[in-house]
């Protein structure tokens, strides 16, 4: 399956495996911003399925699940970031609030490979319910 990894302003590059993703994460990650990075792919329906997770800061990022069941993700034993951390959306800079942001910063990206591996949600964060 093909999946669209989007990322700031204008970053765009379809993947088909976990490593073909880490490979870009790699890349996304040495410039040394934060920016939010989409994984999607078309649904034979016609609609995008997929996550958004926050790249770039060193502890913390998000991760969001845009099908049923899905919503914001969290590890429950982390504490609650004390402010809300902005990353680049789209070259819009976007503040995430504590709230949302209780994933480390690996962790998001590993739903993002478990999620290019599977097609489906993420297992290795917890849901909000």
């Amino acid at each position: 399956m093909k999946y669209l990894v989007t990322w700031g302003a204008g970053g765009e590059q379809e993947v088909s495996s976990p490593a073909e993703l880490d490979a870009l994460l790699y890349r996304i990650r040495a410039a040394q911003t934060r920016v939010v990075v989409g994984v999607h792919y078309q649904a034979t329906n016609g609609r995008w399925v997929g996550m958004d997770i926050g790249v770039g800061h060193p502890e913390r990022s998000f991760v969001f699940f845009n099908e049923r069941g899905g919503g914001y993700a969290r590890e429950p034993s982390l504490y609650v970031w004390s402010d809300d951390i902005v990353f680049d959306d789209g070259g819009q800079a976007t503040g995430y609030h504590p709230n949302e942001t209780l994933v480390r910063a690996e962790k998001a990206l590993d739903a993002a490979r478990e999620f290019v591996a599977t097609g489906k949600r993420p297992t290795c964060v917890t849901w909000e319910q």
